[in-house]
């Protein structure tokens, strides 16, 4: 009996706390206002959050329209920015899952399966994206891989030398002509065996980053900077474009569309014109090899591909 002769409690929808906080505002200022309405003001603060168009009307001809629009317009961005998208339908789609998601977390109980044991991929993966040396390991990688480029690459890059040596000296001797024989043997063939002798190392380099990028690795890293990016006001989907661009710049504008915020999307594309694409990487394994020992080599090229 007394349950019954208790007032009735408005059911509560309790959402996150950026989207408690806009509520709170609006109902604060329609308290001040005096607002007169039949629902409570709660309710109407998440309707007019939720764009309702019955309580839009009801409203737009108030007079505390004028100063409620602003705040409105301010409590849409706040929420939009909250839930990384430009649709704030979309937004409370997502508070309405999450507060479902938090009731059956409660109130159902699902036995746990019997634990398997973890398959090889799962344990590498585990080492690989971890948050705390998954980076290490990938920087790591890339060092190892341009070490390799230059170690692999020193072997062929001597035979090549003195192969175009010797085709210089060898047809040298059949030219009486001094001026001839400088444009032939120290123009044309020092010149294609300058550019030549570089080949090997670009073969090595994009062999290793075709070799992780079939294995998955590289979508892995993705999920592994995800935390980084946030840092620096971008999402970890921007990783993708991103790397897309030390391949080509075209498709990694193109794959920027994955991003759904408009300041991410814009913000990736910026960034991607200072990544080092494919057309660039034989440029700077041609320099790093001609104006760097071989033993630093290396480190200058991993430098330059880390920094973009």
């Amino acid at each position: 009996v007394e349950a019954h002769e208790e007032p009735k409690k408005e059911p509560k929808l309790v959402f996150s706390e950026a989207v408690e906080e806009e509520i709170e505002n609006i109902v604060l200022y329609l308290q001040k206002h005096k607002y007169k309405a039949t629902n409570s003001y709660r309710n109407i603060a998440i309707n007019l959050l939720k764009e309702n168009k019955k309580t839009y009307a009801k409203l737009h001809d108030d007079p505390i329209w004028t100063e409620l629009q602003p705040i409105l317009i301010e409590a849409s961005k706040h929420i939009e920015l909250h839930h990384d998208t430009d649709d704030i339908k979309e937004a409370f789609a997502e508070e309405y899952a999450a507060f479902n998601r938090g009731i059956v977390a409660e109130v159902v109980k699902i036995k746990e399966p019997l634990k398997e044991e973890k398959t090889l991929t799962e344990k590498i993966d585990s080492i690989l994206i971890h948050p705390l040396y998954g980076i290490p390991i990938f920087l790591f990688l890339m060092w190892g891989l341009f070490q390799l480029t230059f170690v692999l690459g020193a072997v062929p890059m001597d035979w090549i030398d003195a192969f175009f040596g010797w085709m210089g000296d060898a047809v040298g001797a059949t030219i009486s002509n001094d001026a001839v024989r400088s444009l032939v043997v120290d123009g044309l063939i020092a010149g294609v065996g300058a550019v030549v002798l570089f080949t090997p190392n670009i073969i090595i380099l994009f062999v290793g980053i075709a070799l992780l990028e079939s294995t998955g690795y590289m979508s892995r890293v993705a999920f592994l900077l995800d935390g980084f990016f946030h840092k620096f006001g971008l999402h970890g989907q921007s990783f993708i474009p991103l790397v897309t661009g030390f391949g080509c710049s075209i498709p990694a504008y193109m794959s920027a569309r994955i991003l759904k915020n408009d300041r991410d999307r814009l913000l990736t594309l910026f960034i991607i014109s200072f990544m080092s694409c494919g057309a660039r990487l034989p440029v700077y394994v041609l320099f790093a090899g001609a104006f760097f020992s071989e033993s630093i080599a290396g480190n200058v090229l991993f430098a330059i591909y880390i920094s973009g």
